[in-house]
């Protein structure tokens, strides 16, 4: 909220992308980790989650294979090989041991194994065989 003009009662709030200092008699940009829905306090963006300009309103959620953990961030950091994740959260998943990290395509998706599937053919086969 602003403060009221002189002759004026009332309040104004920020509009989004600002906010009011206490006591201000106006409204500031919000900075760069923070979002600002509009009224008096910057709001640090949550984990998972970033701003890279200041003056936002909102937080974005950080893409596919990317992360960050903590408050008031500013970037979001890359998953590591072999290591994938979802949008907007605050940490990476190990890819599952059936998926073969020489494939990992270096965005942090995990590839399945050509031998995986060899097995599964071969296994599958053998057990028809069998029977």
């Amino acid at each position: 909220m602003v403060a009221p003009l002189p002759g004026s009662d009332s309040c104004d709030s920020c509009p989004g992308g600002l906010f009011s200092k206490k006591g201000s008699l106006s409204c500031s940009e919000c900075d760069v980790g923070f979002h600002c829905p509009g009224g008096v306090d910057q709001i640090p963006c949550p984990p998972g989650s970033y701003t890279a300009d200041v003056g936002q309103e909102f937080c974005v959620p950080c893409e596919a294979a990317r992360f960050v953990n903590g408050t008031g961030n500013t970037y979001c950091e890359a998953c590591q090989k072999t290591m994938y994740s979802e949008e907007g959260v605050s940490s990476c998943k190990q890819c599952p041991f059936y998926w073969n990290p020489e494939m990992f395509d270096g965005y942090g998706q995990c590839l399945q194994s050509g031998i995986h599937w060899l097995f599964f053919f071969f296994y599958c086969s053998v057990s028809t065989l069998s029977s």
